[in-house]
């Protein structure tokens, strides 16, 4: 009898396991579509008069033949005298920068500042 037993719950066991599973084909993924952002506004372009790096940035102060104004971005590489290129970004006006300990009366924080003009920062490299 107990032999019984042990042979149905052996196989009801199992079966009542899988009752209640679906069997389902996974999906594929969606496509993801890759989008690279170009500067969106005006670009503004000049040479650099002077260039400081403090808490993570580097400040560039550019002319740009009408004015002069001040730009910021995640630290680069950059000499006075060098042409940049700066996209539109996010004016601050009246900006106290504590680790340099230096007034700007305003700045354009941006997500990055390229070395040289638009027409050479989309040009193809040179082997």
């Amino acid at each position: 009898m107990k032999l019984r037993q042990l042979t149905l719950l052996l196989i009801a066991f199992p079966l009542a396991m899988t009752a209640g599973c679906k069997k389902e084909t996974p999906k594929a993924p969606e496509p993801v579509a890759v989008v690279q952002q170009q500067p969106t506004g005006p670009v503004k372009c000049g040479k650099v008069v002077e260039t400081i790096n403090g808490d993570g940035y580097t400040f560039v102060q550019l002319d740009t033949g009408m004015e002069k104004l001040w730009a910021a971005a995640a630290e680069f590489p950059v000499r006075v005298g060098e042409t940049v290129t700066v996209p539109e970004g996010t004016p601050m006006t009246n900006y106290h920068c504590k680790p340099l300990n230096r007034d700007f009366e305003t700045v354009l924080f941006v997500d990055s500042i390229t070395v040289g003009t638009p027409a050479q920062a989309a040009a193809p490299a040179q082997k």
